[in-house]
């Protein structure tokens, strides 16, 4: 994984990153540039279960979607990088609760493959 200190953010039900997160994708940009070694990225959008499984999938493929356009933006190649929505089928916090909800809406980073090795 590539972690990252905050959390992306997104107009609420929506694929569009809010501007206050552009710095996280940004950052996130410069460290794959940086580092060529390691190879293919997986960026994975998640929900919290709010919602319809079908609405869930369709909005967490079209976040991840959307950083990586971003990515691309910033100078990432896109042949590095794949965009995969997972809806709330890979919770990690309760859906009980606020703050896990919004600890299961996130969007993460994940090393496929590296190059050499």
């Amino acid at each position: 994984h590539i972690e990252v200190s905050e959390s992306i953010h997104f107009e609420n039900a929506s694929a569009v990153i809010r501007p206050d997160s552009y710095h996280v994708v940004d950052g996130v940009a410069v460290i794959i540039k940086d580092h060529p070694e390691l190879g293919q990225i997986r960026v994975e959008g998640h929900t919290d279960h709010n919602g319809s499984r079908e609405m869930n999938e369709r909005l967490s493929q079209l976040r991840a979607e959307a950083v990586v356009q971003r990515l691309v933006e910033q100078g990432v190649p896109r042949e590095r990088l794949q965009a995969v929505g997972f809806g709330f089928d890979r919770a990690i916090a309760n859906n009980d609760s606020t703050e896990g909800r919004a600890q299961n809406r996130r969007v993460e980073f994940v090393i496929v493959d590296r190059v050499g090795g």
